[in-house]
């Protein structure tokens, strides 16, 4: 596992929902699954290094359509 923040992203124009299992999936467009719509990530933060913008996050990570995100703390 990868620790890492997001520093910058963005809301699509998507209204899908999405069930708990889907939430946190990257999609096939690239974008991230919320509850109800997506978010683009623009920019992150692995810990202990430089942010980067996010297909190389994704390059260097091995993430891919299907691969889930998940909170390090709870969301309040």
């Amino acid at each position: 596992r990868t620790r890492a923040t997001i520093l910058k992203c963005e809301a699509t124009n998507a209204t899908t929902p999405h069930d708990a299992q889907m939430c946190g999936r990257i999609l096939p467009d690239g974008a991230v699954a919320c509850g109800i719509g997506s978010i683009r990530l623009i920019t992150l933060q692995p810990s202990g290094k430089k942010p980067m913008d996010a297909a190389a996050f994704a390059r260097g990570y091995g993430l891919s359509t299907g691969s889930r995100l998940v909170s390090a703390q709870p969301i309040i």
